[in-house]
C-alpha cells in the first residue's frame, strides 16, 4: 500500500514538471512569432546613424505606384507612301513623306478631303482618301514626376494659347498646372486627366507653334505697315522743305537784300532737258539761264510793267537772243508775267 502510494505520487509529479515545461515552450514561441528578435541590450535604442566617411552614400529610391489611365485616340494609318503637306492641297510644302502602315495622330476634322494630323510636332494635312482611320486605347500614366522635366515647356505653351498666366511660367508643376492642362484637354476634346501624356503634349505644341508662328506673321506685317507710314512721312517732310526752299526763291523785294539794280533787259521763259551747270531742268524750279553770272547766283526780277518780283537762280547758260539777257523758268516767269506775253520789260539785280 505504502509502495503503491509513492509511485503514484512520483508519477503525478512527473507528469506536473512535464506540462510545466509545454507551457514554458508554448509562451516562448507564441512570444517569437509576436516579435522580431533583437540584440541583447538594444530593445529601446534606436538604430546608431552612420557615420561619414566623406564618401557620398546613395539611397535606393522608393518606388511610385503608377497608376495607369486609358482612355482612346484616333490615328491616321497610311495605306500608301504619302506626302504630309503644310496645307489643304498638293501645291503646299511638304512636311515629310510616311509609309504604308505609319500612323499619325488626327488633330482635327476633315476639311475638303484633307485630314490634319500632327507631324513631329506641327499641324500638318494629310490627304484623306489614302488613309484609314483607326482608334487605339492609349494608356498614360499619372505620376507626377514625369511631368517635371518638361513643365516649363508645358507652361510656356498653355500660356501662348490662354491657359496659364506668363508670370508663372517656370514655377514647379503643381495644381494651377493641372488644372490648366484640363482646361486645354476639355477645349480639345481629350479625356480631362490633367496629365501631359504623348497625345495632350503633342497637341499642344502643335497650337502653340501656330498661334507662335501667327503672332509672329502679324507683328511682321505690323512692323512693315510703321515702316512704310515712317517712309512716307519722311517723304512729306522732304517735299515740304522743298516746297519751303522753293518758296524762299519767290520771295519779294522786302525779304531779300540787294545790291542795287545791276540792268535792264528783256526776259523770257524756255524749257530744257539739261542744264549747263549738270542739274536736270525742272519746270517748276525758280531758276534762270545767264551769260553772265556764274552757277549759283541769286537774281531778284522785276517786270516794270506790273512791279512784280521773283527771286531766281542761276544754274544755266543763255539766252541767246538778241535783246534779251536772262531767260527764267516757266514757273518763274509766271511769278511776274502771264506767259501769253511771252516776254517782259525787267530789272534784274544781285541778292547778296
Amino acid at each position: 500500500m505504502t509502495n503503491t502510494s509513492a509511485r503514484t505520487t512520483l508519477t503525478r509529479t512527473v507528469a506536473l514538471t512535464a506540462a510545466a515545461g509545454l507551457a514554458v515552450m508554448g509562451t516562448i514561441a507564441e512570444e517569437a512569432h509576436a516579435a522580431p528578435a533583437e540584440i541583447p541590450g538594444t530593445h529601446t535604442q534606436k538604430a546608431p546613424a552612420q557615420q561619414s566617411t566623406g564618401q557620398r552614400t546613395t539611397k535606393t529610391p522608393a518606388k511610385q505606384t503608377k497608376r495607369a489611365t486609358t482612355y482612346t485616340a484616333q490615328f491616321a494609318q497610311s495605306r500608301v507612301h504619302l506626302n504630309v503637306r503644310s496645307g489643304r492641297g498638293t501645291d503646299y510644302k511638304r512636311h515629310g513623306l510616311i509609309h504604308p502602315g505609319d500612323r499619325l495622330l488626327i488633330v482635327g476634322k476633315d476639311v475638303q478631303g484633307w485630314t490634319p494630323v500632327n507631324y513631329r510636332g506641327k499641324t500638318s494635312w494629310v490627304a484623306t482618301r489614302y488613309i484609314t482611320k483607326v482608334t487605339r486605347p492609349v494608356g498614360i500614366y499619372a505620376q507626377r514626376g514625369d511631368h517635371n522635366a518638361r513643365t516649363k515647356a508645358v507652361q510656356r505653351d498653355l500660356s501662348t494659347l490662354n491657359y496659364f498666366p506668363s508670370k508663372w511660367v517656370g514655377l514647379p508643376y503643381g495644381p494651377s498646372t493641372t488644372n490648366a492642362v484640363k482646361v486645354f484637354q476639355k477645349a480639345n476634346a481629350l479625356k480631362q486627366t490633367g496629365v501631359t501624356d504623348a497625345v495632350t503634349v503633342s497637341l499642344l505644341r502643335s497650337k502653340a507653334g501656330a498661334q507662335r508662328a501667327a503672332e509672329a506673321e502679324q507683328k511682321a506685317a505690323q512692323e512693315k505697315s510703321a515702316q512704310k507710314k515712317a517712309d512716307a512721312q519722311e517723304s512729306a517732310q522732304r517735299h515740304s522743305s522743298s516746297r519751303t526752299s522753293r518758296s524762299s526763291e519767290r520771295s519779294t523785294s522786302s525779304d531779300v537784300s540787294t545790291s542795287g539794280i545791276a540792268g535792264s533787259c528783256e526776259a523770257s521763259f524756255y524749257s530744257d532737258s539739261q542744264t549747263a551747270s549738270g542739274e536736270s531742268f525742272n519746270s517748276s524750279d525758280m531758276t534762270a539761264a545767264s551769260k553772265t553770272y556764274s552757277f549759283g547766283t541769286r537774281l531778284k526780277v522785276t517786270n516794270k510793267a506790273n512791279g512784280r518780283s521773283v527771286v531766281v537762280r542761276v544754274n544755266d547758260r543763255g539766252p541767246y537772243v538778241s535783246g534779251r539777257c536772262l531767260d527764267l523758268s516757266p514757273a518763274a516767269f509766271n511769278q511776274i508775267s502771264s506767259p501769253s506775253a511771252g516776254v517782259a520789260d525787267v530789272t534784274y539785280e544781285k541778292v547778296s
